[in-house]
Formats: C-alpha cells, structure tokens, sequence
C-alpha cells in the first residue's frame, strides 16, 4: 500500500514516504517474527494490542506481589513482636519468681 502522488511538485518527498512506509513495514514483520508470531498471519495492530496487554497484565502482576511481599513481611514482623513481648513476659515472670525465692529464704 504506497503512497503514490500525481502531483508533480511531491514526487521527492512521497518516494521518500513510500520508502519510510515500506521500510516501517520490514521493521514491523521483523518484531513480529522476533516475538514469535507468524508476520503474515498478524497486523501490526493485534500485535501490539498483544504487546499492551501483556505489559498491562505483567504490571498488575507485579502489583499483586508486591502486596503479597508486603503481606508477608508485616505478618512476620508481627510474629517477632509477639515473640519478643513473650520473652519480655518471661523475663518478668523468671524476676518475679527469683524475687520471691530470695524474699522467702530472707
């Protein structure tokens, strides 16, 4: 599909628009192909709709585990806050008790 111009006065800059449409062209059904798909079979326009939607669903991934990361990390710093507060309740319990065996041999 080259533009093709019947005006005189725009033969140089339409062969050159016609050279960068079909050179666009090249570059496209060689992405395609990089990618994986058949460059006959796909246009252009589903392929990059393809590339959008992966990009999309990629991000809303990557999201998702982030907050699952974050989940996580708040539920283990939650289980060292209650393992130290045990501790700490120990600790008191063990004064408490060592208190009470020195006042009662006192």
């Amino acid at each position: 599909k080259a533009v093709v111009s019947t005006q005189s006065g725009h033969y140089g800059r339409d062969e050159k628009l016609n050279a960068t449409y079909l050179n666009m062209g090249k570059c496209v059904a060689e992405i395609i192909t990089f990618y994986g798909d058949d460059a006959k079979k796909t246009s252009a326009e589903d392929f990059f709709n393809d590339i959008v939607t992966f990009c999309n669903e990629f991000e809303n991934a990557r999201v998702e585990n982030e907050k699952i990361r974050e989940a996580k990390l708040r539920e283990e710093r939650q289980k060292e806050q209650k393992e130290k507060e045990k501790r700490k309740k120990e600790q008191k319990r063990k004064k408490y008790r060592l208190r009470l065996c020195v006042d009662t041999t006192a």
